[in-house]
């Protein structure tokens, strides 16, 4: 770590060669942008974005940039697993990594710190409340 902290794995970096060329990458994003999302399922994100900025555990919850980014990982993972449309799974797997460093919890002066839930455990939990569209 410390060479490259010395910069001794800028060499390395140079080396590299794209994976992607620029009309790949924007045809991937146009193709993630085709892929549906239902109503329900939209519903489902701002019901979770909504128990964010109401759990007494968060001082913060999720921002619509938040929500926005949940929706578009799910997009891009369903077209990933070759699906042109997004299923509950998708949002659920994404939104702890999407979330979880989104949130800001309150001041932990009540409890210890092994009993604090961290950003993750919360986000899980609201997971667990909030129902899944069928």
């Amino acid at each position: 770590e410390r060479e490259i902290l010395r910069g001794a794995g800028a060499a390395a970096l140079e080396g590299l060669q794209p994976v992607l060329d620029d009309a790949a990458v924007l045809s991937l994003q146009a193709q993630t942008d085709a892929v549906k999302v239902e109503e329900s399922l939209l519903g489902y994100v701002m019901a979770i974005v909504q128990a964010t900025r109401t759990h007494a555990a968060l001082a913060l919850g999720v921002s619509p940039r938040g929500s926005l980014a949940l929706v578009q990982a799910a997009k891009a993972l369903a077209l990933i697993d070759g699906r042109h449309y997004c299923v509950p799974d998708d949002i659920k797997t994404l939104a702890v990594p999407a979330f979880a460093h989104r949130v800001l919890l309150r001041a932990r002066w009540e409890q210890s710190v092994e009993q604090s839930p961290d950003a993750d455990h919360i986000i899980r939990e609201i997971l667990r409340d909030v129902p899944v569209p069928r």
